[in-house]
């Protein structure tokens, strides 16, 4: 939901995002109606901005906390010098909403949505952004279906800016959520939106292919 909003709350982001998925479909008319086949593997290497537009939103709104158990008494030290002695046995937990936004990964803008900060440079090579990035977990504990999400993210999104307009889409503001809730929870109830297929693309079948 983010996603779609942050990017059809900007009319130029959707441009560029439908510019990019252009250049990936296949168009065939054989049949009379044209079938679009968009293949999903290609949404991440050559779908360079709309990859930017969901890295960003998920630094922006995730959430995920995650849980571990200290296998053996550890010390850590803080920015600020602080050290913590970490108990073997116990139970630690972290959040992602708090590395998201560190503003010594990020930058200065970190509540800012921001999707090209993930091309300038020194963040968007920094090992230290990477590793603050908490998205679907780190190392060995990480989300198996991470790939399956991310597609189906891109691919929605992709399919609504190339062949559909998108009317009266705005960003909500957010409000207090539950610990557990992975995404920051929008503040709102809803609202009109219009979403009708543009002009030319009236007889398209999608399909999604690798």
């Amino acid at each position: 939901m983010w996603l779609l909003c942050e990017v059809f709350a900007r009319e130029d982001c959707v441009e560029r995002v439908a510019k990019e998925v252009q250049n990936i479909v296949k168009v065939d008319s054989t049949t009379g109606k044209r079938k679009v086949t968009i293949n999903v593997t290609k949404l991440g290497k050559d779908c360079d901005f709309l990859d930017r537009c969901f890295t960003e939103t998920m630094r922006r709104y995730n959430t995920v906390v995650g849980v571990r158990r200290v296998m053996e008494d550890t010390q850590i030290q803080d920015l600020d010098g602080q050290v913590y002695l970490l108990k073997k046995g116990s139970d630690i937990q972290w959040t992602a909403g708090g590395a998201h936004r560190n503003v010594t990964a990020f930058g200065e803008d970190v509540l800012d949505w921001r999707p090209d900060r993930w091309c300038d440079p020194p963040f968007s090579t920094s090992k230290f952004q990477r590793e603050n990035m908490l998205t679907f977990g780190r190392g060995k504990h990480i989300c198996p279906g991470r790939m399956i999400a991310t597609l189906e993210a891109k691919a929605l999104v992709g399919v609504l800016a190339l062949g559909y307009e998108v009317r009266g889409v705005s960003v909500p503001p957010e409000q207090v959520q539950p610990l557990t809730e992975v995404l920051r929870t929008p503040a709102w109830e809803g609202g009109e939106v219009l979403i009708r297929k543009k002009k030319g693309w009236e007889d398209v079948e999608w399909v999604f292919g690798v």
